[in-house]
């Protein structure tokens, strides 16, 4: 297949039509029509900005798709957008790239003998909080609020978390996707909502990679559409319940504070819910289900409380970058050890070569130092 070919290809991937392609990098119908027939040669800056529009490497153009066996597992509760199908693409590139580095660096965590197993008998409930407490016993993060979730998958799990803006809509939150040959895993999480929503993602998702390593069989294109309906999206929404919010961890904090179940207030729950990173809602649910916290009031609050007027509410939206610090910080590293060029590290990053030199100026060998130290820990 030649150029115009795999262009066809990875537009109508993305379900978009000539026109709307044209239009997105300033080309009309007729270019595209032509450009796919093979009757118009594309110029270089043409190319370039079809290749960032299509997410894909300039390579495909040229060899095609890379071959790599991925699956995929999110939550998605309505038709499919473009957006979401570029943040699928792109997250599969970026694993792919993540498979790169694992090869040029050593130490990298092993997933596959970090993640905790999922008992085969008791309810599902059960069996994800029993998961869950297994996964903090492992990574040793005890009962206390985790500081940064993502760090903690990042470092200590070796997965990759990246953002993306898309919709805000609650249809979609974030995706998970498997690199069945390595293991590896990679994770999404829609940047668009507040450090709870985002932190809950994470969890969720990381609640799928328990499940699924637990078959030892990945799945490919896993589409949930209700918890209600589907076990694995039920045993992820209580393991991310359990995993931020543990049981002992919120008697903990209660103990801590000297705060009484009887004694709790809807501003209490906020400021707990705030020390473990989660909703309000999500925090009068724990506390429920773990009997500190009446039904009837439980539900009461959920529904008539206005959140933001609370004290320890925070409007904020997620402060999260986009790109994964860890896997910036492992494409920082490739280079310096001359295992990658500049250019390769520059795409890596959605940058050129030049702008990467920059980085590399301004991180100075802060990083290198900080690489350093962790292996010799």
């Amino acid at each position: 297949m030649d150029v115009g070919q795999w262009i066809r290809v990875a537009r109508e991937a993305l379900g978009l039509t000539q026109e709307e392609l044209g239009s997105s990098v300033g080309l009309s119908r007729y270019a595209v029509m032509d450009m796919e027939r093979g009757e118009r040669r594309v110029a270089a800056d043409e190319l370039i900005a079809l290749s960032r529009e299509l997410e894909r490497p300039l390579e495909y153009f040229f060899t095609g798709e890379p071959s790599f066996d991925a699956s995929v597992a999110q939550r998605n509760d309505g038709p499919v957008s473009v957006r979401v199908k570029r943040a699928q693409l792109r997250l599969q590139h970026r694993l792919h790239d993540y498979k790169l580095l694992r090869e040029c660096l050593d130490g990298l965590p092993d997933l596959a003998n970090l993640v905790a197993r999922v008992k085969r008998s008791g309810s599902t409930v059960a069996k994800a909080n029993e998961a869950a407490r297994q996964q903090r016993e492992m990574l040793g993060l005890g009962s206390s609020p985790i500081a940064d979730v993502r760090l903690a998958i990042e470092e200590r799990l070796g997965v990759p978390v990246f953002g993306a803006v898309l919709d805000q809509d609650p249809a979609f939150c974030g995706m998970l996707l498997f690199l069945a040959d390595a293991p590896l895993a990679g994770m999404l999480f829609n940047s668009c909502f507040q450090v709870s929503r985002c932190n809950f993602t994470i969890a969720h998702e990381w609640g799928h990679l328990v499940w699924q390593l637990s078959l030892q069989s990945l799945r490919g294109d896993l589409f949930f559409t209700g918890e209600e309906s589907n076990s694995e999206e039920m045993f992820c929404n209580a393991y991310a319940a359990q995993l931020l919010a543990p049981d002992a961890g919120i008697a903990n904090w209660l103990a801590e504070h000297q705060i009484a179940p009887s004694d709790l207030s809807p501003e209490t729950v906020q400021w707990l819910a705030s020390d473990f990173g989660v909703s309000f809602k999500a925090m009068t649910y724990r506390l429920q289900n773990a009997g500190h916290l009446d039904d009837q009031l439980a539900e009461a609050w959920r529904t008539e409380v206005r959140v933001s007027r609370l004290r320890y509410y925070t409007s904020e939206f997620s402060a999260m970058p986009d790109m994964s610090p860890t896997f910036k910080h492992h494409v920082l590293c490739a280079y310096q050890e001359g295992q990658l060029t500049a250019a390769k590290c520059g795409e890596m990053l959605d940058m050129t070569g030049v702008q990467f030199m920059e980085l590399v100026d301004a991180a100075g060998t802060d990083v290198f130092e900080e690489a350093t130290a962790a292996e010799t820990r």
